[in-house]
């Protein structure tokens, strides 16, 4: 009898292990809730969620996990996927995101499975996993539950997982946070859009702003939806560069950069057009100054007053919409503390300084550990609003539909935790993405739509912000300098202080040019626009991390310098050999456009030679020289040397002057000399005739 037992046991025991392996490869038996979480293994299978339906489940709604398990290289064994209830309780921001951080299987309740079928290497696996709102567990009015996705193979070892949220709401006890979404329209760090060259610009152009461009799709997501767009105009107002061959302007063409009517410039008329579609999706238009310059840099470069007038003229150049402009700073590493930033704000922009200031809240002192809220002013009277950066992360990280599905149940589950915080007090709160945000379409529309479409959330006006800001007391409030969200991570500056001084030194060259370039008045604007704009992009925030600004920056003053040295006059030796008569002087244009109204100032070194002629306004033709025809008299024989340089209307000095040695040798100088020389011998002759008449006087006297 007891032998039989003994045999029993070992047959019992296999029946109990085999039936557990059953049930839990079948999802029916649930982790205990105390067992530790199981280590990661090593593997190239993951994890790529599509979507949680609904977003927000109201009380009794069955959620659905739609997601896929993408195999690695070496395929993918079968096994199953647990969509797993986790203990975490999420009540502050840090536990959401220690939660969306971790990639561990977590200890806690399966509430679906899903058998996994074996897949080939690199194949996907489509997992469907619905869960009934009573496996969720939701104890409190409001709340976020962490799930987690775990992948395990039929032997019960880790896979892959992946974390995520499901906030669930049964009753309204808070006041809504008002959200404003604030969404970057800057251009790409592209050096063709500013070329000298038709094709490569208009490709350029296409890329960034065309049909299927990202902020093409950017503009097109946002549609339907309240968003407040953060400009920058160079991406709206291209300034227009003709370029029939990549030569030079096209002759007669007119430009209207305003609207793009009537343009010949196929650049503007795109610019219009994706004008007019980023108005539509929302007229709602805060502008960054013309080309977005590095504020943080020029803060930093101590330009002084230089780099103050240069941000006022971009300033200037902001995008207005019918009904007002927004002037907008926005410092790359959203910090005021770094020395000189709240001084240029006030010099660089009109008194008393930017319409708003984009500062992270990062770094920002709040109170008693609470987000900071958006709308404020600091101790000087600056108006600002600050942006979410931690959110703001979670966001530029929304470039696939997969990671917008990630960061829609992020940014649920960070808003009700701010929500936890002070839960009886509304508050207002801003998120801005990182430049060149370039999210999934279909993604974003999905994120925009569930976050607007929460009960805890009610998306505000960038108007209605911008005036509870204005209307903000006085903050003594200190930055803390360290961003922790994403201007923590930005790419060191482009721009230096030896660059910014290069550009400083160009532009009033351009400047003295410009009055006489060109046939006319139109083409000489658009030729010294076309400089003038390569230099301001030079300053532009976008070329932060970007290896093509060093080529772009060098291009551009090597264009820009053209403009001192395309036009000159040619140095030479002269040979003059008369009293009084014309000299020829010849100025050559290397320019792409023909020059008019330069006068060539003539001036001697010493006073043998005079200057009779005044200045007289010449022409020179692109690619062409001039012969000059200056009038002068010589008073005296001898080298003069002369300097020869070419003058502004407004008498300034430009182009390269030049050296020119003229020998002066007046015909009254040598006929002079050769009449003295001639009395001279005739002196010499009279007096040796004189001496002989006098010995031959002596002689006859003697001899009578």
């Amino acid at each position: 009898m007891s032998a039989g037992r003994r045999r029993r046991r070992p047959l019992l025991t296999g029946l109990l292990v085999a039936s557990a392996t059953l049930l839990t490869s079948a999802g029916l038996l649930a982790a205990p809730s105390g067992m530790p979480a199981a280590a990661a293994k090593t593997s190239d299978v993951h994890v790529e969620l599509g979507s949680v339906d609904p977003a927000v489940p109201t009380p009794g709604q069955t959620v659905t996990v739609s997601l896929r398990v993408v195999a690695g290289a070496s395929g993918l064994a079968a096994g199953r996927v647990d969509l797993v209830r986790a203990e975490q309780s999420l009540i502050s921001r840090s536990d959401v995101a220690r939660w969306a951080d971790g990639t561990t299987a977590p200890s806690g309740k399966v509430v679906a499975s899903f058998p996994l079928p074996a897949a080939a290497p690199n194949g996907t696996v489509p997992v469907r996993l619905t869960v009934p709102a009573s496996q969720l567990g939701a104890t409190r009015a409001f709340q976020s539950v962490p799930l987690a996705v775990v992948v395990r193979d039929v032997a019960g070892q880790l896979v892959a997982s992946l974390h995520t949220f499901v906030p669930v709401f049964t009753r309204k006890e808070f006041e809504p946070i008002t959200l404003t979404w604030l969404l970057p329209v800057t251009a790409p760090a592209d050096p063709d859009l500013f070329s000298d060259k038709a094709r490569p610009r208009q490709a350029a152009w296409e890329s960034a702003i065309g049909p299927g461009s990202p902020l093409d799709a950017l503009v097109a997501a946002a549609q339907g939806h309240q968003v407040t767009w953060v400009l920058d105009p160079a991406i709206v107002r291209p300034v227009p560069t003709l370029l029939a061959d990549g030569t030079g302007p096209a002759p007669g063409a007119t430009t209207t950069p305003q609207d793009g009517a009537d343009s010949t410039d196929p650049v503007v008329v795109l610019a219009a057009g994706f004008a007019a579609r980023l108005a539509a999706a929302s007229p709602a238009i805060w502008s960054l100054p013309y080309a977005d310059p590095d504020l943080a840099a020029l803060g930093a470069s101590g330009g002084g007053a230089g780099a103050s007038a240069y941000l006022k003229s971009l300033v200037g150049r902001s995008w207005a919409t019918p009904q007002r402009t927004v002037t907008t700073a926005w410092p790359v590493d959203g910090t005021l503390r770094a020395a000189g930033r709240v001084g240029l704000l006030s010099t660089g922009y009109p008194s008393p300084g930017p319409d708003v200031t984009l500062v992270a809240a990062s770094t920002l002192a709040g109170r008693s550990g609470y987000t900071v809220t958006a709308p404020g002013r600091t101790g000087t009277g600056l108006v600002t609003v600050a942006y979410d950066d931690t959110l703001g992360a979670v966001l530029s990280g929304a470039t696939t539909s997969e990671r917008a599905a990630l960061a829609t149940q992020r940014i649920l589950a960070e808003t009700l935790a701010i929500v936890d915080e002070q839960a009886g007090t509304a508050r207002s709160f801003a998120i801005l993405p990182a430049r060149g945000f370039a999210p999934d379409p279909q993604g974003l529309d999905r994120l925009l739509t569930a976050v607007s479409s929460a009960p805890w959330v009610t998306v505000g006006s960038g108007d209605a912000l911008l005036a509870a800001a204005t209307a903000a007391p006085k903050s003594t409030a200190a930055t803390t300098g360290t961003p922790s969200g994403t201007p923590a991570v930005a790419p060191a500056a482009a721009l230096t202080a030896s660059s910014l001084a290069a550009v400083l030194r160009s532009a009033p060259d351009v400047d003295r040019l410009a009055p006489v370039l060109g046939a006319d008045k139109a083409a000489a604007t658009e030729l010294a626009a076309r400089w003038h704009d390569r230099l301001d992009q030079a300053l532009s925030a976008r070329w932060r991390g970007s290896s093509a600004y060093a080529a772009y920056l060098t291009a551009t003053l090597a264009t820009v310098s053209t403009v001192t040295t395309g036009v000159r006059v040619l140095p030479g030796t002269l040979n003059f050999l008369a009293e009084q008569g014309a000299v020829q002087i010849v100025v050559v244009n290397d320019l792409d456009a023909e020059i008019r109204g330069l006068s060539l100032v003539l001036q001697p070194q010493n006073a043998r030679v005079v200057v009779l002629d005044a200045p007289v306004p010449l022409t020179v033709g692109a690619h062409s020289k001039a012969t000059v025809r200056v009038e002068v008299r010589a008073l005296a024989a001898g080298p003069v040397p002369m300097t020869a340089s070419l003058r502004a209307p407004d008498g300034s000095t430009v182009g390269t002057s030049a050296e020119i040695l003229l020998r002066a040798n007046p015909p009254a100088g040598w006929w002079g000399w050769a009449f003295a020389g001639l009395n001279g011998v005739l002196f010499v002759v009279g007096l040796v005739r004189s001496l002989r008449r006098k010995r031959s006087g002596v002689a006859a006297g003697a001899a009578g």
